[in-house]
């Protein structure tokens, strides 16, 4: 495994705060909710489909299962060669991408 950069941990905990902030925004909402929800808006701006509050969960699920398997697969990848990131080839890949 190779070693995280102060960059990599930056990224981490902000990853885990936006995560941690879409299911606390959902959670301090929920009772404010009615239990008939917009589920998707027509070119007028006006809601054409409905569906139950508990369909607001969807977003932090998914959140949390790309976070997890994100950070699985970042882990497990092994490149067979090492990264130079100091190099100027990478330093553009790196801010281009």
């Amino acid at each position: 495994m190779t070693k995280r950069t102060t960059l990599d941990w930056v990224l981490e905990i902000v990853s885990l705060a936006v995560l941690v902030a879409i299911v606390v925004n959902v959670a301090s909402h929920w009772s404010q909710l009615p239990n008939q929800v917009p589920r998707h808006y027509g070119i007028g701006g006006n809601p054409n489909r409905w569906g139950s509050k508990n369909g607001m969960w969807v977003l932090p699920v998914v959140a949390t299962g790309l976070y997890g398997l994100l950070t699985a697969t970042s882990r497990c990848i092994n490149l067979p060669f090492t990264v130079d990131r100091t190099s100027p080839e990478v330093q553009q890949l790196l801010l281009t991408t």
